[in-house]
């Protein structure tokens, strides 16, 4: 696949999963994750997916701002600055195929829930 081809399928796949989390307030990263890891492989994905989801909820936390539960704010805030650094040394320290397997495990544990 050329890189023309490559990067006109990973921004559609961005746009999809960006459409979803706008439609739905969820969804992004279980949609764009495991396609993105097959193209890209885990440690580019991954930071992609997390820029992309980082835009998307700033632009819904100014749209929303008055309807904010502010409990579940702090309680996600404080969830995922305890979560990110573990993930990000998890996804250096392990090898790929075992970073793959874990996040499959986590993205049908989502999906499940």
């Amino acid at each position: 696949m050329n890189s023309l081809s490559l990067l006109l399928l990973v921004l559609s796949i961005l746009f999809l999963a960006t459409l979803i989390r706008s439609a739905f307030g969820f969804g992004n990263a279980l949609l764009a994750m495991p396609l993105l890891v097959l193209l890209l492989g885990v440690k580019a994905a991954t930071p992609l997916v997390a820029l992309v989801g980082l835009a998307t909820a700033l632009v819904m936390l100014i749209r929303e701002w008055q309807a904010l539960v502010w409990k579940d704010v702090l309680l996600l805030l404080f969830s995922s600055l305890a979560g990110i650094p573990l993930g990000l040394y998890l996804l250096t320290a392990l090898p790929e195929t075992i970073v793959k397997v874990l996040l499959g495990l986590i993205l049908i544990g989502f999906s499940l829930f």
